[in-house]
């Protein structure tokens, strides 16, 4: 836990906590982790993908775009959405507007609604299950 907090920059409660699954990290965390660990940050919170699929840079912050579009090619409003998602539209307003970093079990409802993968939403690495939303490719987004 000292070695994973130090490569982190977290704490080593922190790494307690999540480790013995008292609290969620929210994906940043993941990526910060997982950039340290050398290992994909969508492996590491959902099991998607494969492990060594390692990124040389930080894509948790293009979340709020993400679901921009997956929400807007699904033609849901902010309200809809959180409703469906077991949420509130403020907070999906949050993470779109205001950058807010959710918590990996938040991704992963959205994802479970827009029909997208939780790695593709909340890291853009993974390729989305459905063809019929009108979204582009993870590198494509910018």
């Amino acid at each position: 836990m000292t070695a994973a907090a130090r490569s982190t920059g977290k704490s080593t409660s922190s790494v307690f906590l999540i480790e013995r699954r008292m609290t969620l990290p929210r994906i940043n965390t993941v990526e910060d982790y997982a950039m340290a660990f050398g290992v994909s940050p969508s492996w590491l919170a959902y099991g998607e993908g494969p492990e060594d699929a390692v990124q040389a840079e930080s894509t948790a912050s293009g979340l709020g775009q993400r679901l921009v579009e997956a929400r807007k090619a699904r033609g849901l409003s902010r309200q809809a959405l959180g409703n469906a998602a077991g949420l509130t539209g403020q907070t999906v307003a949050n993470i779109e507007v205001h950058g807010m970093m959710p918590r990996v079990d938040t991704v992963e409802m959205l994802a479970r609604v827009l029909d997208v993968t939780a790695g593709w939403l909340g890291f853009g690495i993974e390729i989305r299950p459905s063809a019929a939303l009108d979204i582009p490719e993870p590198a494509m987004v910018r």
